[in-house]
């Protein structure tokens, strides 16, 4: 008895575990797609602007996704570790 429930606790904290990642992994993907649109609108408003104002709003656009990075990095970095099963 004691094996059948051992053995399904391990089956289901494995399953939670990779709903759950499976969930983080959507929302990356979800907010990847967001950003590939929003991309697409800039490059398409780009191609109607004088040619001489490019260069600012895309080095503007790359700071941006620069500093979105770093706050990336530091919550991650804030994240205590996850214990490994």
């Amino acid at each position: 008895m004691n094996g059948i429930l051992v053995g399904f606790g391990s089956f289901f904290m494995a399953s939670l575990k990779y709903f759950i990642e499976k969930k983080g992994w959507d929302e990356t993907a979800e907010s990847y797609a967001i950003e590939a649109r929003l991309f697409g609108i800039v490059s398409q408003c780009l191609e109607q602007m004088p040619q001489e104002t490019h260069s600012d709003y895309i080095s503007y656009l790359g700071r941006s996704a620069i500093r979105e990075h770093e706050e990336w990095l530091c919550l991650q970095r804030k994240r205590k570790p996850e214990p490994t099963i």
